[in-house]
């Protein structure tokens, strides 16, 4: 059963959620309309009176609004339950399928396929247009002990276009909780997904959902940051190297060559400031080859087409990365000798490569080899740690799926340049000085590698410009190209570290990452050479779809990029054009 609890004069209409004289405004699946309120001055009230005045003319402060609920029990059915992918009314496909037990008042999610794409294995409700900016989603769902036994699988919960982060689960009734982001807006839809599969694929027991609550946000009032007013055209006309932005391809729920409103929107955007684009997805390992010898390049190359019809250059991510998740089973399952291990990585890395020769400008060949400390990614034979194993170092017997790697991808294209790229590399650190003793070491023994990418998920904070200034100096002696690959600059410290500086995405913290965002991109152009210069990425971009919304900050929003949500530029996004120009940070 639908419910909604309204505590303020809206109301309640048999099964449907209609939120009478509240404002809702319809939008499309795909691009959910934040509409923030608008602060008024002090003393400007809408009624003319004192700055406690309510809208009913009288001195009394306002009483604080109620929260609207919004819940399914599930009592008596699943209706208005779909399946992403498949559309309104559909319960069952080739991958899941979602019934009802009466016994036990639940809907029930029976997985069939844990290889299909993850936007394919979720479960979605259908409701009336509302606000779920800030609303909180709670789902009670009780999870068989085989799943949590194995300790792979993670469900997460969505709002509109938003997912809202991986939820780890216990054996048993769990209370799983999300805040939805400002970036869901007004939406249709929200739902929960089997985010990442259990390790052993062949468990596939019922889960099942017996409620689910919705508590939407008391709207308060904000402070609006007006956009950006940009003295220029296009951003990357201002240097000869490439600007690049990170976007989501064909197959993924935010696609950017979707054919509606939002895709169209998202585009022009794109086309007008960026001319290199990294699929942040697509082109890694269990996209393009996910079974040995069996590769599918249909949706990363209609992104690269769109690349070409529009003169913008790609920059291929990644060929070989560590992370469990994207990992193909040919390398989970694989169980035999090191030399047979690298024979098949080579024949991965090389048939890509050459698959893309001429269209691809540049790879990143292996991604996050290196933990912090310097040493490589401990070696594993299985994948249930997602953190700091490898399954390459192990099956290779060593580092030598590295060398592998970067031969291979020279052997399948002689002109691409060749990345290592990692994150937390412009600090200094101790995992640079390993990367840089690995470039040595390939220079040494003519070994291919042109440059180093610099991933800078960075923060307000940290590091100093003097640090990046050092790492980049460091690569530039080498005779490699610096790439910034993946940059973004979130309001808080996504790890941790004390209460946030800034409260939120107000004047202050905007004009404040406009000034950083300048200093990071200054010591760029200043540190180094032009011929050096391989390009700066932008990883994403709006705000509302950045990776750190859901990985760090519970579905909460950031503020991270060069777009609001609305796409209008943000003052960081002049910050940037600054420091193209050479002019100064302020």
């Amino acid at each position: 059963m639908y419910n909604l609890s309204i505590k303020f004069a809206c109301l309640i209409l048999a099964a449907t959620l209609t939120l009478a004289g509240c404002g809702s405004s319809s939008s499309s699946d795909d691009t959910p309309t934040p509409t923030p309120p608008v602060t008024n001055p002090p003393g400007d009230d809408d009624n003319g009176g004192d700055d406690n005045d309510d809208d009913n003319g009288d001195d009394e402060p306002d009483e604080p609004a109620e929260p609207v609920i919004i819940s399914f029990d599930f009592v008596n059915g699943i209706d208005g339950w779909y399946l992403n992918g498949e559309g309104p009314g559909v319960t069952s496909s080739e991958n899941i399928e979602i019934s009802h037990d009466a016994s036990a008042s639940a809907m029930v999610i029976e997985p069939f396929d844990w290889t299909a794409e993850t936007w394919l294995l979720e479960p979605r409700a259908e409701i009336e247009s509302t606000d779920l900016s800030g609303a909180t989603l709670t789902f009670v769902v009780d999870v068989p002990e085989a799943y949590v036994t194995d300790g792979g699988l993670r469900l997460q919960i969505s709002a509109g276009g938003e997912y809202l982060g991986w939820l780890e689960i216990e054996a048993g009734e769990n209370a799983l909780t999300a805040t939805a982001p400002a970036a869901v807006g007004t939406t249709t839809h929200f739902g929960i997904q089997l985010a990442v599969p259990p390790n052993d694929e062949a468990i596939k027991e019922p889960i099942l959902v017996t409620s689910v609550t919705i508590e939407l946000a008391v709207q308060e009032d904000v402070e609006v940051v007006p956009p950006a007013v940009l003295d220029f055209d296009h951003l990357h006309a201002l240097v000869e190297f490439p600007i690049g932005i990170a976007v989501s391809g064909p197959g993924e729920h935010d696609n950017l060559l979707r054919d509606n409103a939002a895709g169209e929107a998202e585009r022009v955007v794109v086309e007008q400031h960026f001319n290199q684009l990294t699929a942040g997805n697509i082109m890694k390992m269990n996209y393009l080859h996910r079974e040995w010898g069996e590769y599918d390049y249909s949706n990363a190359d209609q992104l690269v087409d769109y690349a070409d019809d529009n003169d913008m250059t790609m920059h291929g991510h990644a060929l070989v990365w560590h992370s469990c998740y994207q990992v193909p089973d040919w390398v989970k399952n694989f169980n035999d000798d090191p030399s047979t291990f690298l024979r098949q990585l080579a024949t991965h890395t090389e048939t890509i490569a050459a698959h893309y020769a001429g269209r691809v400008e540049s790879w990143d060949v292996v991604n996050e080899a290196f933990q912090d400390n310097g040493n490589h990614r401990v070696g594993a034979a299985s994948c249930e740690n997602n953190g700091e194993v490898s399954l390459f170092y192990h099956h290779a017997g060593g580092d030598d799926y590295l060398e592998t790697a970067f031969v291979a991808a020279r052997a399948g294209d002689p002109d691409a340049d060749l990345y290592y790229n990692d994150f937390n590399l412009s600090d200094d650190s101790n995992k640079l000085a390993a990367v840089l003793e690995m470039a040595k070491d390939f220079q040494a023994r003519s070994v291919p590698i042109n440059g180093i990418g610099f991933q800078m998920h960075i923060h307000m904070d940290w590091p100093s410009t003097d640090a990046i200034r050092s790492s980049f100096q460091k690569v530039v002696d080498l005779g490699l190209k610096v790439k910034i690959t993946e940059l973004d600059i979130p309001y808080h410290n996504p790890h941790g570290g004390g209460d946030p500086k800034y409260p939120g995405y107000t004047v202050e913290f905007a004009e404040a990452q406009k000034k950083r965002y300048c200093e990071v991109v200054k010591t760029y152009m200043d540190t180094v050479p032009e011929e050096k210069r391989g390009g700066l990425t932008i990883w994403g971009l709006t705000d509302g779809s950045s990776w750190l919304n859901s990985t760090f900050f519970n579905g909460n929003q950031s503020w991270p990029l060069l777009f609001s949500d609305d796409l209008q530029p943000k003052p960081a996004m002049m910050g940037v054009a600054d420091a193209l120009r050479g002019k100064p940070c302020s």
